[in-house]
């Protein structure tokens, strides 16, 4: 009845690995960004790519925090501490884009959390030092910065998670709060938690952005407060709080991942208590989590990433590696709405 997740290994050995990002290439390859390098697996076995002091040509560093897609099928590695890197999966040829204290022009920190390719062609690049957009014809990059004197400047200067939405708005989380770009001056609206508006964000620390399949924007948290749903029309939020029916059940309060499917269900990863699937109009959910004993259970319960394959199957990055499952209709149970 429930659904089996199966962990990814190789040679029978599991990748055990913490996992922050999992993507898909034109190849039908996934690879999954890491804290111990990048793996790249074929259905089968994983082939690893990890720094190389020797080899100019390796990843620059093994952390890394997300790996992106853009539509050209490059894909772009945030790492920490060693920049941007950029793979041609056809060539497995890296470009690296790094700090250069000498050159205003380059990338402002070498802690990378995010990269995102809107469709206008641009980059934009969330070092540990604002947010950074890409010329992609010169290398070079223009920077936009927190300044606490100025209310149209970004937030906060830790740049977590960038979205564009189908209006063409791009969306900035930070550590301080949500940002929407201003395009026609290069400043920002803020969108902020206020504790005495309870239609403002629940919490200022955003680490997940997400449009729906009805125009509705969600952002994730990893605090009390982790998900709320914005209004983007009436600029006002909803906030979602979940907790156990069983007496002194769990609450979820840090949701590190928000995913739609192709079938339109939402899908949260959790800090610490597993995978969630959303019934919106019942404001339920479906809790998958770790069982002791269960060779069948999710690998681990602190979820980062969630990623829907060209085939239909979920993938499911965590703490301690990655698993995936086919999807099954499944009764909402065991979790309600506290408004």
């Amino acid at each position: 009845q429930d659904i089996r997740f199966t962990s990814v290994s190789t040679n029978n050995v599991p990748l055990q690995t913490f996992t922050w990002s999992i993507v898909q290439d034109q190849y039908g390859f996934l690879w999954f960004g890491t804290v111990d390098g990048l793996f790249r697996h074929d259905g089968y076995n994983l082939k690893t790519y990890r720094h190389d002091t020797g080899n100019p040509n390796s990843l620059s560093e093994n952390f890394i925090r997300s790996v992106y897609r853009d539509r050209s099928g490059m894909l772009w590695i945030a790492t920490i501490s060693g920049g941007l890197d950029k793979l041609d999966p056809a060539k497995d040829t890296f470009t690296h884009y790094q700090h250069d204290p000498a050159n205003q022009q380059s990338l402002s920190n070498n802690d990378v959390y995010c990269a995102y390719l809107e469709s206008g062609g641009v980059l934009w690049v969330g070092p540990g030092d604002g947010l950074d957009r890409l010329d992609p014809a010169t290398g070079s990059f223009i920077h936009y910065k927190h300044d606490a004197r100025d209310a149209g400047s970004l937030s906060g200067s830790q740049v977590t998670t960038i979205f564009e939405d189908r209006q063409g708005n791009l969306w900035v989380g930070t550590d301080a709060g949500l940002n929407k770009l201003k395009r026609d001056t290069g400043r920002f609206s803020r969108f902020l938690h206020d504790p005495a508006n309870p239609r403002t964000l629940g919490h200022d620390s955003v680490g997940s952005i997400l449009e729906d399949q009805s125009g509705v924007l969600w952002v994730g948290s990893e605090f009390v407060g982790g998900l709320s749903a914005l209004d983007v029309k009436s600029g006002e939020f909803m906030r979602y709080s979940f907790r156990s029916g069983q007496p002194g059940g769990q609450s979820v309060a840090g949701v590190t991942d928000i995913y739609e499917d192709r079938d339109g269900v939402l899908w949260l990863g959790t800090l610490d208590t597993g995978l969630l699937k959303l019934d919106r109009e019942r404001k339920q959910v479906m809790r998958y989590a770790r069982q002791a004993g269960n060779p069948n259970g999710l690998h681990d319960n602190a979820v980062k990433t969630i990623f829907e394959d060209a085939e239909g199957v979920m993938w499911v990055g965590t703490q301690e590696g990655v698993s995936r499952f086919l999807k099954k209709q499944l009764p909402f149970v065991n979790y309600r709405h506290e408004p």
